[in-house]
């Protein structure tokens, strides 16, 4: 997606309270920091890493993850360009798809719809490869996470994809997938 791609919380249908806020690529130097202080607890790390790292999360972590050049990262930004969210696109052209990871939303901005329309605004940005699965996988037990992706449209995958997708991980993740009929409406 280039940075000229305008999505708003109006691309959406989303009221957001006197903001309207735009999606754009990461900047490393710029939004590491403030991305990594939302994450005020193990939960919190847990929660969107999937397990908490032995030698924590930094920039340089952020670095490493993309590194891959088929991983892409936004922040969804307020009006005067403060982060209020991020997440990420790894496309995997092998299986033509892409998921959603990562996704955080900053804590005084939880529970007013910056979290649907983050992954809104990723779907979205995922969808310029045609004919690719969007899926994402999320910790069981972040019941808001779950509620966010299936008011956007997600389903828990069947049982035998999240086997199939579950296998080799360091632990079980629910899955979550978006019908390719979401995409096109």
């Amino acid at each position: 997606m280039s940075s000229g791609r305008e999505i708003t919380s109006s691309t959406f249908g989303v009221v957001m309270e006197g903001t309207d806020p735009m999606i754009r690529p990461f900047d490393l130097a710029a939004d590491a920091e403030m991305v990594l202080s939302w994450l005020a607890s193990r939960q919190d790390i847990e929660f969107w890493n999937g397990r908490v790292p032995e030698r924590g999360l930094t920039p340089a972590t952020l670095r490493e993850w993309h590194e891959d050049p088929d991983t892409r990262a936004f922040v969804l930004a307020d009006p005067a360009d403060k982060p209020v969210a991020y997440g990420e696109i790894w496309f995997d052209p092998s299986d033509r798809s892409a998921e959603l990871a990562h996704l955080l939303v900053a804590p005084d901005h939880r529970g007013k719809g910056f979290g649907k329309m983050l992954t809104l605004a990723l779907v979205a940005a995922a969808g310029h490869r045609s004919g690719y699965e969007v899926l994402l996988r999320v910790v069981p037990s972040n019941k808001s996470a779950i509620r966010c992706y299936e008011s956007c449209g997600f389903q828990h995958a069947s049982p035998e994809r999240s086997r199939e997708l579950n296998a080799g991980e360091q632990q079980e993740y629910l899955w979550m997938t978006l019908p390719v009929w979401s995409l096109s409406g």
